[in-house]
């Protein structure tokens, strides 16, 4: 599913965009490393669609949701560090997005 196909997601993320366009001109420092990358060590599930709204998540299945990386629906992840939108994984290469896991509390 192409989130730029999917309406509502589209006009959230264009809303945002417009936002971050006024804020850059009204107060750049408040944008400043607003996406930089930090440290976060945290315990991750991999729930795949579950926290995508309808009609996204009906439309996978938890079989569907073993995708090319290897992430397997329920398995327990391990952050290096998050930008406030995606995570970097100890068992993984690239990014991913912070949707698909819920934080585990130690």
């Amino acid at each position: 599913m192409d989130l730029w196909l999917h309406n509502e997601i589209h006009s959230k993320l264009y809303r945002f965009s417009d936002f971050n366009a006024v804020v850059k001109i009204l107060n750049p420092e408040l944008n400043k490393d607003v996406f930089q990358r930090r440290i976060c060590n945290r315990m991750l599930r991999y729930i795949g669609y579950d926290n995508w709204p309808e009609p996204g998540r009906s439309t996978f299945s938890k079989e569907d949701m073993l995708e090319e990386n290897e992430l397997r629906y329920g398995n327990i992840y391990h952050s290096i560090n998050f930008n406030g939108a995606t995570y970097q994984l100890e068992e993984r290469k690239g990014l991913i997005g912070c949707v698909y896991f819920e934080v585990i509390d130690k």
